[in-house]
């Protein structure tokens, strides 16, 4: 695993500029790129997640926080594959 690349796309949240998204919402760009609007997902999720509500792409990005934050702690929390 000497040379691993990972690519992830930059998503947001709140969906930046798509208005027939479900999770697009008329708020300032300057709050649509805060970090509290934005989660890193690899290209195949983003498509797949494209059409989830919020507050599904708000569990998702609460979820991954909890298991970094987890991880980076030494905690054993295995995070489901596709999930």
């Amino acid at each position: 695993m000497e040379t691993l690349d990972v690519a992830v796309h930059q998503a947001h949240v709140i969906a930046r500029d798509d208005k027939n998204l479900p999770s697009y919402r008329d708020i300032p760009y300057e709050l649509k790129d805060r970090y509290e609007n934005l989660f890193l997902l690899h290209p195949t999720c983003q498509e797949k997640t494209k059409n989830f509500s919020l507050e599904e792409l708000e569990l998702i990005k609460r979820n991954h926080e909890i298991h970094v934050r987890n991880t980076l702690n030494g905690i054993y929390d295995p995070y489901p594959v596709g999930n």
